[in-house]
């Protein structure tokens, strides 16, 4: 493999209010672990246009170098993919290691939701949000060996691929990246250090340089 591609999904429908300047806001965005829920028309709107750029000749990452998609099988990300690829003669592959953290009890709320209506588990999560493991959902220390079990899955399924693209969410695109830099962040909502924006639709480049590790490329 000589390029792996990781994309966010776009806007999905239980956050299309809350968009601002290319970045959900960070105490407002709601925490969803749920496989069924959609894009947002805005989220629609924002494929398509990506789409588009993607397929220009002048683009840096075009669609039609890619020889494999693997996505979670949340129905937001498998449909960012086959319709970002449609018309392309691709394989699409499900890998639900890098699907959603689920966030338990807290499914739907946001940070604020949970600030005023939780006070004693905000404070718990505030003072230790990476081994804070919220009922019924998990840590971002269990949650990120996890993605990064799948991140190899399809390093190691990608040998004699040249270009691939996967489709996940943002906290796991916030390990990923992570891994590739080397570091680990536990603030999972502040956007990758080397995202790109195709029409409002992140995605961050990174190049395999052996024995399952990545390194960040820049457009």
């Amino acid at each position: 493999m000589d390029e792996l591609v990781v994309f966010e999904h776009p806007t999905s429908l239980m956050n299309q209010a809350l968009c601002s300047d290319n970045h959900l806001l960070k105490l407002l965005v709601r925490y969803m672990h749920d496989d069924s829920i959609p894009l947002a028309p805005q989220g629609a709107r924002e494929l398509e246009a990506a789409r588009i750029e993607l397929s220009r000749e002048d683009s840096p990452v075009q669609l039609k170098d890619f020889d494999l998609v693997v996505t979670s099988p949340y129905l937001r990300t498998k449909f960012a993919a086959k319709q970002l690829f449609n018309g392309y003669d691709v394989p699409i592959i499900l890998n639900s290691k890098i699907s959603e953290r689920p966030f338990g009890k807290f499914h739907g709320y946001s940070t604020e939701d949970i600030r005023h209506s939780y006070p004693k588990v905000y404070s718990a999560w505030d003072k230790d949000p990476v081994n804070y493991e919220p009922k019924g959902g998990l840590s971002m220390a269990n949650y990120a060996p996890i993605v990064l079990s799948g991140l190899d899955e399809i390093i190691n399924m990608a040998k004699g691929h040249s270009k691939v693209a996967v489709f996940t969410h943002r906290v796991a695109l916030r390990v990923i990246d992570a891994a590739a830099r080397g570091v680990f962040d536990p603030n999972e909502y502040t956007p990758a250090m080397n995202s790109f924006y195709v029409k409002n639709m992140a995605y961050v480049r990174y190049s395999a340089i052996g024995n399952c590790r990545l390194a960040p490329l820049e457009n």
